[in-house]
């Protein structure tokens, strides 16, 4: 590799110096379009880019020209390109994909190496919480998912610190097409103390097989919820208060954490100084969800408490209706609340955690 101060003269960096294509990008262009392509694989928007920049700078040349009242019409846009297109968004993919593979890097190795290592090296410390999870919406950037037989993936991460410690893509959301990748995951995940999933109570005996009897199984806060929330009209103007009132149901905020926020935003500390009632009405709004609620932990109530609370909240909400007679409740609501009574027990948070957030 050459040395910074050299390599900085060169328009792109080494690693995008291949054959892909017959062209190359410019390092400021790289920048922008490597976000894009890591999350959404969208070389289709990039080359739309470039076309757009091309027109654009067009258009400059056409304005100064022609504001010299010339003798000579300017060439039209076809014309002026002279069939020198940007790469289309097939090309522009490989051109990353073949980026990411490439060890032409100051540390002599490829990215997708650096992201794989930085995977397996996350750790889980003594009371760690870990959750286990599947999701659809990142296999919406492969295009050939099908013909690999990918459905979804399958995630765990540090409850504490939000680090991914490993990802699967799977066929099926059944426990036994990721046990492999978990079996090789589990001398990390020995000082784990509880697991939180969205398939509990299902699933007990093979994660007691997986990781020991001593990891505690738990059904997490947002997948409990969530069932319940996903039943609720969102359009509805008293949804806000009622879902609100449902996570109060099941816990509290821990005192000397909000006690903590309150200090930092009604003295200004996070940027912006909030009066105690306008704290209060952020709650009502995604905006708290953002800002602060990850940070902040939670105390469950008591299982029977649980039960109890969310039998009043269904009895306070399942006839309130808005100015438009829009109901808050749908016809889902009361039958999936009841149905997460069964899962209240596991729930709890367990006492061998340091913290849940």
């Amino acid at each position: 590799m050459l040395p910074a101060h050299v390599a900085a003269a060169y328009p792109f960096p080494p690693r995008y110096a291949t054959s892909e294509g017959g062209f190359h990008l410019h390092k400021n262009g790289i920048a922008f379009f490597e976000h894009i392509l890591k999350t959404y694989a969208n070389g289709e928007q990039c080359s739309l880019f470039l076309v757009r920049a091309m027109a654009n700078r067009y258009l400059e040349k056409a304005r100064t020209y022609l504001s010299q009242k010339p003798s000579q019409p300017f060439p039209d846009f076809y014309s002026y390109m002279n069939n020198k297109w940007p790469p289309n968004g097939d090309n522009i993919r490989r051109l990353y994909q073949q980026a990411e593979y490439s060890s032409l890097q100051p540390y002599s190795y490829s990215n997708v190496l650096r992201y794989t290592q930085e995977i397996r090296s996350v750790r889980f410390e003594s009371g760690d919480t870990a959750a286990f999870d599947h999701t659809f919406a990142a296999t919406r950037a492969y295009r050939d998912k099908k013909s690999i037989g990918m459905k979804c993936f399958a995630h765990f991460n540090n409850g504490r610190t939000g680090e991914i410690g490993g990802i699967y893509a799977v066929p099926t959301t059944k426990l036994s097409d990721v046990s492999h990748g978990l079996t090789q995951a589990a001398p990390r995940l020995k000082n784990v103390s509880v697991l939180t999933t969205d398939t509990i109570p299902h699933g007990v005996q093979f994660w007691d097989a997986t990781l020991g009897e001593g990891v505690k199984c738990r059904l997490g806060l947002f997948h409990f919820l969530g069932r319940m929330v996903d039943t609720l009209d969102s359009k509805s103007e008293h949804f806000w208060p009622c879902l609100v009132q449902l996570k109060d149901c099941i816990c509290n905020y821990n005192k000397d954490d909000w006690a903590a926020l309150v200090g930092a935003v009604t003295n200004g500390l996070l940027g912006e100084k909030l009066s105690m009632d306008e704290l209060s009405d952020m709650r009502f709004s995604k905006v708290f969800k953002q800002r602060y609620d990850k940070w902040l932990r939670k105390e469950f109530h008591l299982a029977e408490n649980i039960i109890e609370n969310l039998n009043d909240w269904l009895k306070a909400w399942i006839d309130v209706s808005d100015d438009s007679d829009r109901k808050v409740f749908t016809y889902k609501t009361e039958d999936t609340t009841r149905e997460q009574f069964l899962k209240v027990p596991y729930l709890l948070d367990h006492e061998g955690a340091a913290t849940y957030c």
